[in-house]
């Protein structure tokens, strides 16, 4: 079984909402801290998260594969 988890380079961001207007269930602008959160990676169907990581003006959003091998255990991978 192979998953897209968003992250966000915190860095990057420029704050400016646009994945929380398209992705509500999954990410959500913090003003206090300046930029976008992931608050609920799988909180929306993958094809609506990877709109919003599309549509982000700063490029910031990333989605990482996690995959799960037999007996649960699950590797990380960042390749883009």
């Amino acid at each position: 079984m192979t998953d897209q988890v968003p992250e966000i380079d915190d860095e990057a961001c420029i704050g400016c909402g646009v994945c929380e207007a398209l992705c509500p269930e999954v990410f959500s602008f913090n003003p206090s801290i300046g930029f976008a959160l992931v608050v609920n990676p799988e909180g929306a169907d993958p094809a609506k998260i990877s709109e919003a990581c599309q549509a982000c003006p700063a490029h910031c959003i990333h989605c990482s594969q996690v995959l799960e091998e037999e007996g649960g255990n699950a590797q990380k991978n960042t390749g883009n």
